[in-house]
């Protein structure tokens, strides 16, 4: 988490970039009341994972309905990491392993949803994260 608190977004590496962007785009659509997932579609389809969406879409959903407690997010327009998302970009960084998914799902949601949410971080991380760098920075995350 600490790797990315109030660290510029122009700083972070392509993949954590576009999920970071996604984020944002994600909260903003629901709170605007449009559709996440065809707000989202056009980013993810130009930077060449259109797979990634559902399990994107899971994993903010989840976050949103079933979460502990409200997450923070930054405008679209914030130049720096917010709390809340470094704890996400910090726990995608470490998704890699099983048990650091289900520990910090425990974390996040409710019991019940932490199979969901870990499936769906799992693959966040493996389709973003851990992708080449040309995957992420050939779009933006939506519009």
């Amino acid at each position: 988490m600490y790797l990315y608190v109030d660290r510029p977004c122009v700083a972070l590496a392509p993949g954590s970039r576009f999920v970071l962007a996604a984020m944002r785009e994600w909260v903003a659509a629901v709170r605007e009341g449009r559709c996440a997932c065809r707000a989202l579609a056009p980013g993810f389809a130009a930077a060449g994972a259109r797979d990634v969406l559902a399990p994107f879409q899971m994993m903010m959903a989840i976050l949103n309905r079933d979460g502990l407690r409200p997450l923070g997010f930054g405008a679209r327009c914030r130049q720096t990491v917010a709390e809340d998302e470094a704890v996400l970009l910090g726990l995608l960084d470490q998704a890699g392993s099983e048990r650091a998914r289900v520990d910090a799902a425990r974390a996040l949601v409710a019991a019940d949803m932490v199979p969901a949410l870990s499936k769906a971080l799992a693959a966040v991380a493996a389709g973003l994260i851990d992708a080449p760098a040309s995957r992420c920075s050939r779009g933006k995350e939506g519009r």
